[in-house]
């Protein structure tokens, strides 16, 4: 079963899943989020909360491409600039436990 478009999922890629496979499977943004995740060492669940309040949505999946885009410059940037600041920016946000009703 090889296809272009199945990989395995590194641990925290799973929150951008659902960008994934809406219209947003060809583009390297949902990527680019996971590697700010990883190299910056941040809660996957807190920053899609802080993204769909970013972005205004009830669901990060009705967000637009540029909103999301807009997000990731967003975030890379901070994080680069003052990680502590987002940190405590991200929690802010109720964490969304896996699992959990």
């Amino acid at each position: 079963m090889s296809s272009a478009n199945s990989r395995v999922l590194p641990a925290g890629d799973d929150v951008w899943v659902s960008l994934q496979m809406s219209q947003f499977w060809f583009w390297p943004v949902p990527s680019t989020c996971c590697q700010i995740i990883r190299q910056y060492q941040l809660d996957p669940n807190l920053v899609k909360s802080y993204a769909t309040d970013f972005c205004g949505m009830k669901a990060l999946r009705d967000a637009t491409r540029e909103q999301v885009e807009n997000f990731v410059a967003h975030i890379a940037d901070w994080a680069e600039k003052d990680r502590n600041a987002l940190l405590c920016q991200l929690n802010s946000y109720p964490g969304q436990k896996e699992g959990a009703a």
